[in-house]
This record gives structure tokens, C-alpha cells and sequence, in this order.
């Protein structure tokens, strides 16, 4: 009886275990075609995509899981868009169909044209009163007046001036005023549209400017304006990059003979020039892309964002994010990312492309080297200290409390000889190599290497805020899953020399 019990509990667990990730493949297709527009086609199959999943949130195992969770919110949210986006297009008709009536000065038309087939009909009364007006006048002096009316109207709605349609035209329209109640409705949109625009219109957030304008505007009459200023603030975020000459240089632990890490031991190698940059990639950057490719932004434990380095981000992140700029900026993209399995993509490299990419292992010390200059420390130095570098010193004596806690890039005055800020501390960096403890040692790689072809982790350089001072040296090699995301990993860019 108790082997009967047993099997069965094992059979349960195992059933969890295998539902427990019955949400998440619905959820990364869907948000695939979420993240390729807001138009109606693209939200109704990321719909469908969602929708797949349903059985899964009616099983009890699974539908309080986070990836359910947020399967059931993406539905919802999903579905009220596709109403509010049909709503906008049955008001989209019913405007157009009002117009071909309207400007047709015929009663008849009007009536056929509009007031017998408009769904919403939201422009009726206006509709009546036009009818009404006309069936006042003869013909050849409604001719007239409507044409000089038109005339009017024309000049003052193609102003976009709420001062020009008050002086221009209702001041001065000439009876019966055809376009009365729209010039009204133009002023009522052109004020609402110009409230919300003063709102934002000093605001550098990019989710305040789509969610505050550009979700809310009727007419747009600012959209040119909002689309521009989140172009140019996504433009002026490029990052800052610094021109790196290639060289030789001895790569590894060069001051201990005996390293106490095997995968330490001091080997030559050539790397190509490169530029790098200056600083590990901020939120302020991160999160322009997470806005632009409609990902949800990654936590910052409460330490803040902006010039905070982004963290919490995967490698896969990290090269999505290479690709993303490489495209804002006109660049070829340097990753070819082929497709997504449950926790991976199958990324390979574009060793030609002059777009951003993560650095190679070899390119990440050379630069924290400053051209391999004999250092233990990113900041040139051999001994560390606090004052220079984000770590944890309780880790070494159990006396020193550390900062616990990222800070804003660059703000510690460490850069190295190469004006290069942050190698040592705050975030350990993703690179592109696969880890293998005796890749040097085994493949004699020494130019220009680019690591294994293939591995189950990716390597990451110079420790964090929560490392000993021995795991921020700049020889100190560590690794993780690609799909990991932790609050001492971020990344840092780099870009092929054209020279």
C-alpha cells in the first residue's frame, strides 16, 4: 500500500512538473506577434496565439503560475485593444461616409448616402440641420453660397489654428455656415489634443509620450511632433563609444604563478582593433529598447534606472538589444538569431557586420588591460578599493560592509588608461564566448579568438557589486546559463574597427 501511495504522489509531482510550463510556450508566441505592431491583424493572431493556452488556465495546477498569470493579463489586454481599435475604425467610416454625404450639398445624397446606412451614426443631427438648411434655399443660390462656403472652410481647417477657424470662418461664414458644427469639432479636438500635448510635450519618457499622446490623441494633430521627439531621443542615446587598437597582449592570471583557478593560466593573444564602450549599457538605454520592441522592462531592485547599469538581463537580452541599436543607427546587425525555443535562441555571428555586438572574452580583458598592461583591477590598479570600485569587501574580511546595490555608470572615477569606465564591479559582463575551462589550453586559439562553437554557458567578466575583490580582477572568469538574469549581470557593447 505504501509503494502504491508513493508511485502515485511521484505520478503527481510529474504531471505538475511537466504543466508547470503549460502557459509559457503560448506566451512567447503571442507576445511574438504582440511585439510586431498594434495594428488589428497583428493583435488578433497574437489573440489566437493566447488564446491556444486556455486550457491551461482552467487547470488548478497551473493557472496561479506567473507565466499563466500574465497569459490571462496578456488576454485581457489584447482583447480590450482589438475593441477599441474596431470602435476607432467604425468612427473612422462613419466619418468618411459623412464626409462623401455631406460635401455632396444634396439632400437626396445625403439621406441616401449616409443616413441610411451609417452604423454609429454619429454625425445625424448634423445631418438634419444640413437638410434642413438646404431645403430652405433655392438651388442656384445654394450653388453659390456653398461654394463660397467651401471656400472658406477650406482655408480654415487646413489651418489647424483654432484662432484662424474662429476669425476665418465662423466669424464670417456665410449663411447657412454648412461647416458650423464641424469647425466646432475641429476646435474641440484641437483643444483636447493641445492639453495633452503641454502635458508631455517637455517629457524625455518615452512611455509617457505614447501612453499620454499617442494612445489618447483623436486627430493627432501633434503626432509629427511626439513621433519626432521620440526618434531624436532614441537617436541621441547612441552610445559612446571608444576607438581600441589591436595588439598582442599576455591574456590570464600573469601574477600568480600557481593561479588558484585553472581556467586562469597565462596564454598570448592577438585581438583586431575594435571600438568599445565607455561605459556598461545604462537603463536609460536598455529601457529605450524594451519601449521600442514592447518588452517588458527588467526590474532595478529598487536602486533606480537611468545611468544605473541595466541589469537583470539575460545574454539572449543582450544581443537582441546589439541588433535593435545596430538598426537604430543604420548598422548591419551582427547576430542572426534563427528561432526560439523554450529558454534560447540560436544565435550565430556576423563576423563582418559593423553593427554592435557583445565582446569576445579575448577583447573584454584586452580592453580592461588597457592594451594588456600588467593590472589586477579594471581601474589600472592592483589594489582595490572601495572608493574606485563597486564589490563587496565583507566577502574578504566580514568586517566592510559593501554598497549592496549597483551605481549610476562612470560615477566612481575608475576609468583605466583608455578612459574605459566600470571593469571591475558594479556588473559583471555578459560576453559572446561560449565558456570551456581549457579552451585556450586545448585549441591554441591565440588570434583574434571567439571562443567554442558550442557550450551550456556563456562567459561573463569582471564581477559585481556582491563579488570578493578575487572575482573582480580582470583575469577572474565566470559563466552562467544564457537565459539568466541576475542583478550583477549587465552587459557592455562593442563594434568592429572599419580601419
Amino acid at each position: 500500500m505504501k509503494k502504491l501511495i508513493s508511485v502515485l504522489l511521484l505520478a503527481f509531482f510529474f504531471a505538475c512538473s511537466l504543466n508547470a510550463q503549460c502557459c509559457e510556450p503560448f506566451l512567447i508566441n503571442g507576445n511574438k506577434f504582440y511585439s510586431r505592431g498594434s495594428d488589428l491583424p497583428s493583435l488578433q493572431r497574437a489573440l489566437a496565439e493566447y488564446k491556444r493556452g486556455s486550457s491551461c488556465l482552467t487547470d488548478p495546477r497551473d493557472n496561479n503560475t506567473k507565466e499563466c498569470i500574465e497569459l490571462r493579463n496578456k488576454i485581457e489586454e489584447v482583447e480590450r485593444k482589438i475593441v477599441e481599435l474596431k470602435r476607432k475604425e467604425q468612427e473612422r467610416k462613419d466619418l468618411d461616409l459623412w464626409n462623401s454625404a455631406r460635401y455632396s450639398y444634396n439632400v437626396n445624397r445625403i439621406i441616401k448616402d449616409y443616413l441610411n446606412v451609417c452604423e454609429l451614426c454619429l454625425f445625424r443631427n448634423d445631418a438634419q440641420r444640413m437638410i434642413d438648411s438646404l431645403n430652405l434655399i433655392g438651388d442656384e443660390q445654394i450653388n453659390k453660397l456653398i461654394r463660397e462656403d467651401k471656400k472658406r472652410w477650406d482655408l480654415a481647417v487646413n489651418s489647424n489654428s483654432i484662432d484662424y477657424i474662429r476669425k476665418n470662418y465662423l466669424n464670417n461664414c456665410l449663411s447657412p455656415c454648412l461647416f458650423r458644427d464641424s469647425a466646432q469639432e475641429v476646435i474641440d479636438y484641437i483643444e483636447f489634443d493641445e492639453s495633452i500635448y503641454r502635458q508631455v510635450s517637455f517629457s524625455d519618457d518615452l512611455e509617457l509620450l505614447q501612453s499620454k499622446y499617442l494612445d489618447n490623441c483623436v486627430r493627432c494633430y501633434f503626432k509629427n511632433e511626439i513621433e519626432r521627439k521620440i526618434k531624436s531621443i532614441i537617436d541621441e542615446a547612441k552610445p559612446k563609444m571608444i576607438f581600441i587598437k589591436g595588439g598582442n597582449y599576455v591574456m590570464g592570471n600573469n601574477f600568480d604563478r600557481n593561479p588558484k583557478k585553472s581556467d586562469e593560466k597565462f596564454h598570448t593573444v592577438t585581438v583586431e582593433s575594435f571600438f568599445v564602450g565607455k561605459y556598461e549599457v545604462t537603463f536609460h538605454e536598455y529601457d529605450q529598447f524594451c519601449f521600442y520592441m514592447k518588452k517588458n522592462k527588467p526590474s532595478h531592485e529598487g536602486w533606480g534606472r537611468g545611468a544605473q547599469p541595466a541589469m537583470n538581463v539575460s545574454w539572449y537580452d543582450a544581443i537582441e538589444f546589439c541588433n535593435w541599436r545596430s538598426k537604430i543607427d543604420k548598422l548591419d546587425t551582427t547576430y542572426i538569431i534563427r528561432h526560439i525555443t523554450r529558454d534560447s535562441f540560436t544565435v550565430s555571428l556576423n563576423k563582418k557586420a559593423n553593427g554592435y555586438r557583445l565582446l569576445t572574452e579575448a577583447e573584454w580583458e584586452y580592453a580592461a588591460r588597457a592594451q594588456g598592461n600588467k593590472n589586477r583591477y579594471g581601474d589600472g590598479r592592483n589594489e582595490i578599493d572601495t572608493m574606485y570600485i563597486n564589490y563587496n569587501p565583507y566577502s574578504d574580511d566580514y568586517s566592510t560592509p559593501g554598497r549592496g546595490r549597483t551605481v549610476p555608470v562612470g560615477s566612481l572615477n575608475n576609468s583605466n588608461a583608455w578612459g574605459l569606465f566600470d571593469f571591475s564591479g558594479n556588473v559583471s559582463e555578459w560576453c559572446w564566448d561560449w565558456y570551456q575551462e581549457d579552451y585556450y589550453k586545448s585549441s591554441g586559439a591565440s588570434l583574434f579568438p571567439t571562443g567554442p562553437d558550442v557550450g551550456d554557458e556563456r562567459v561573463a567578466r569582471g564581477g559585481g557589486h556582491n563579488f570578493s575583490k578575487r572575482m573582480c580582477t580582470v583575469f577572474n572568469r565566470d559563466s552562467y546559463k544564457p537565459f539568466i538574469k541576475k542583478s550583477f549581470i549587465g552587459f557592455r557593447i562593442a563594434r568592429k574597427s572599419l580601419n
